[in-house]
């Protein structure tokens, strides 16, 4: 009678006929995980290139944050090259993206809120944030700028 030899010797042990199984099961969670990964990059990197283009300028409450100081920051911006449209946000639209995380309870009291200027930049603009930062600083105290 012809015996098959190996090194190891897992005829031997009873569960050793669970070990084709085990790579089997261990191969499949490893293509699983690597799918799972290749998906989730291909959702950051169409997240980042949707942010990629824009911009948000923030006017302190404590600087005043009036109109005159909103449409400073709006002439500023729209001088700038590289920026295709710069919008005012009002308090009705400000008010209704910070419902999910406050409430509608708790927007009815008087919060030092700041001002909100939504910036679409053009394609490919390469645009100095420091020095438009720079720039708005000096029209509008207290502003920033969030890319």
């Amino acid at each position: 009678m012809f015996t098959r030899r190996t090194d190891l010797q897992l005829e031997r042990d009873s569960l050793g006929r669970f070990l084709p199984w085990l790579i089997a099961f261990m191969v499949y969670l490893s293509v699983l995980a690597f799918a799972g990964m290749l998906a989730l990059d291909d959702i950051a990197t169409r997240w980042d290139r949707g942010m990629s283009g824009s911009l948000t300028v923030q006017i302190a409450p404590a600087g005043g944050g009036g109109e005159k100081q909103v449409k400073a920051v709006l002439k500023v911006l729209n001088s700038t090259p590289g920026i295709a449209t710069a919008k005012f946000l009002d308090q009705d639209k400000l008010m209704t993206l910070l419902e999910p995380w406050l409430g509608s309870d708790a927007l009815g009291a008087e919060l030092p809120l700041p001002r909100l200027v939504d910036v679409t930049l053009e394609d490919g603009a390469n645009i100095n944030i420091a020095a438009l930062e720079r720039r708005l600083m000096a029209v509008a105290p207290g502003a920033a700028v969030d890319d």
